[in-house]
Protein backbone atom coordinates (compact mmCIF):
# COMPACT_ATOMS: atom_id res chain seq x y z
CA UNK A 1 0.00 0.00 0.00
CA UNK A 2 1.37 3.63 -1.06
CA UNK A 3 0.83 6.38 1.71
CA UNK A 4 1.38 10.19 0.65
CA UNK A 5 4.08 12.06 2.20
CA UNK A 6 1.15 13.79 4.28
CA UNK A 7 -0.06 10.68 5.50
CA UNK A 8 3.35 9.60 6.47
CA UNK A 9 3.83 12.28 8.53
CA UNK A 10 0.52 12.22 10.30
CA UNK A 11 1.77 8.39 11.59
CA UNK A 12 4.83 10.32 12.54
CA UNK A 13 3.06 13.28 14.06
CA UNK A 14 0.18 10.74 16.11
CA UNK A 15 3.10 7.90 16.74
CA UNK A 16 2.51 8.48 20.33
CA UNK A 17 -1.20 7.81 19.78
CA UNK A 18 -0.48 5.22 17.66
CA UNK A 19 1.42 3.45 20.08
CA UNK A 20 -1.51 3.78 22.65
CA UNK A 21 -3.73 1.84 20.20
CA UNK A 22 -1.21 -0.98 19.60
CA UNK A 23 -0.08 -1.40 23.26
CA UNK A 24 -2.22 -4.39 26.11
CA UNK A 25 -3.06 -0.90 27.42
CA UNK A 26 -4.87 0.53 24.75
CA UNK A 27 -6.43 -2.49 23.57
CA UNK A 28 -7.86 -2.76 26.77
CA UNK A 29 -8.86 0.66 27.21
CA UNK A 30 -8.31 2.64 23.86
CA UNK A 31 -7.60 6.08 23.41
CA UNK A 32 -10.96 8.08 23.29
CA UNK A 33 -10.73 12.37 23.31
CA UNK A 34 -12.98 12.89 26.40
CA UNK A 35 -14.93 16.46 26.51
CA UNK A 36 -15.61 16.74 30.57
CA UNK A 37 -17.62 19.54 30.01
CA UNK A 38 -20.58 18.83 32.47
CA UNK A 39 -22.55 21.95 32.34
CA UNK A 40 -23.86 24.00 29.35
CA UNK A 41 -22.30 26.06 26.98
CA UNK A 42 -19.11 25.50 24.92
CA UNK A 43 -16.57 23.70 27.26
CA UNK A 44 -13.50 25.24 25.93
CA UNK A 45 -11.88 21.31 24.48
CA UNK A 46 -9.95 21.41 21.34
CA UNK A 47 -10.41 18.38 19.38
CA UNK A 48 -7.49 17.26 17.29
CA UNK A 49 -9.12 15.84 14.00
CA UNK A 50 -5.64 14.87 12.64
CA UNK A 51 -5.62 12.24 16.28
CA UNK A 52 -8.72 10.87 14.93
CA UNK A 53 -7.79 10.67 11.13
CA UNK A 54 -4.70 8.46 12.22
CA UNK A 55 -7.17 6.03 15.18
CA UNK A 56 -9.61 5.21 11.70
CA UNK A 57 -7.07 4.71 10.02
CA UNK A 58 -5.78 1.90 11.73
CA UNK A 59 -8.05 0.23 12.80
CA UNK A 60 -6.38 -3.14 11.56
CA UNK A 61 -4.19 -3.96 14.27
CA UNK A 62 -1.29 -6.04 12.58
CA UNK A 63 -1.37 -2.61 10.33
CA UNK A 64 -0.82 -0.16 13.23
CA UNK A 65 1.71 -2.38 14.57
CA UNK A 66 3.78 -2.72 11.61
CA UNK A 67 3.58 1.28 11.55
CA UNK A 68 4.95 2.10 14.76
CA UNK A 69 7.93 -0.78 14.43
CA UNK A 70 8.44 0.62 11.21
CA UNK A 71 8.52 4.62 12.86
CA UNK A 72 10.92 2.60 15.82
CA UNK A 73 13.62 0.93 13.16
CA UNK A 74 13.41 4.39 11.00
CA UNK A 75 14.58 6.38 14.67
CA UNK A 76 17.10 3.63 15.05
CA UNK A 77 18.57 4.36 11.84
CA UNK A 78 18.91 7.98 11.82
CA UNK A 79 21.90 10.14 13.45
CA UNK A 80 21.56 11.94 16.62
CA UNK A 81 20.64 15.07 14.52
CA UNK A 82 18.18 13.27 12.94
CA UNK A 83 16.50 11.57 15.97
CA UNK A 84 16.62 15.26 17.88
CA UNK A 85 14.43 16.23 14.94
CA UNK A 86 12.34 13.62 14.96
CA UNK A 87 11.44 13.64 18.54
CA UNK A 88 11.02 17.92 18.61
CA UNK A 89 9.66 17.64 15.48
CA UNK A 90 7.17 14.75 14.82
CA UNK A 91 6.97 13.40 18.67
CA UNK A 92 6.89 16.36 21.08
CA UNK A 93 5.90 18.89 18.98
CA UNK A 94 3.97 22.00 20.91
CA UNK A 95 0.93 22.42 19.26
CA UNK A 96 0.93 25.30 16.73
CA UNK A 97 4.72 25.69 17.05
CA UNK A 98 6.32 26.93 13.75
CA UNK A 99 9.22 25.29 11.88
CA UNK A 100 11.85 28.16 12.37
CA UNK A 101 10.87 28.40 16.14
CA UNK A 102 11.44 24.57 16.27
CA UNK A 103 14.85 25.01 13.85
CA UNK A 104 15.95 27.40 16.72
CA UNK A 105 15.83 24.73 19.11
CA UNK A 106 17.21 22.40 17.15
CA UNK A 107 19.99 25.55 16.71
CA UNK A 108 19.92 24.62 12.55
CA UNK A 109 18.31 26.49 10.04
CA UNK A 110 14.92 26.02 8.71
CA UNK A 111 16.17 24.67 5.38
CA UNK A 112 18.64 21.94 6.97
CA UNK A 113 15.06 20.94 9.35
CA UNK A 114 13.08 20.91 5.98
CA UNK A 115 15.51 18.35 4.27
CA UNK A 116 16.92 16.42 7.10
CA UNK A 117 12.36 16.16 7.15
CA UNK A 118 12.35 14.91 3.71
CA UNK A 119 14.97 12.27 4.62
CA UNK A 120 13.11 10.66 7.68
CA UNK A 121 10.11 10.68 5.68
CA UNK A 122 11.94 8.61 2.63
CA UNK A 123 13.63 6.51 5.71
CA UNK A 124 9.92 5.99 6.95
CA UNK A 125 8.73 4.93 3.47
CA UNK A 126 11.34 2.34 2.58
CA UNK A 127 10.94 0.56 6.68
CA UNK A 128 7.06 0.69 5.75
CA UNK A 129 7.20 -1.07 1.99
CA UNK A 130 9.65 -3.51 3.90
CA UNK A 131 7.74 -4.60 6.83
CA UNK A 132 4.45 -4.58 4.36
CA UNK A 133 6.00 -7.44 1.82
CA UNK A 134 6.40 -9.32 4.99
Amino acid sequence: MKYTDKELETFLFNFKYLKIETSEEGVMTPFKLQDTNTGGGSSGFVSNPTESVVIHLVDDEALANKICLSIEKTYASMTLDKRRVMEVYYFYREYGAKEIEIAEELKTSRSNLWRWSKEILKAFRQELDKSMEK
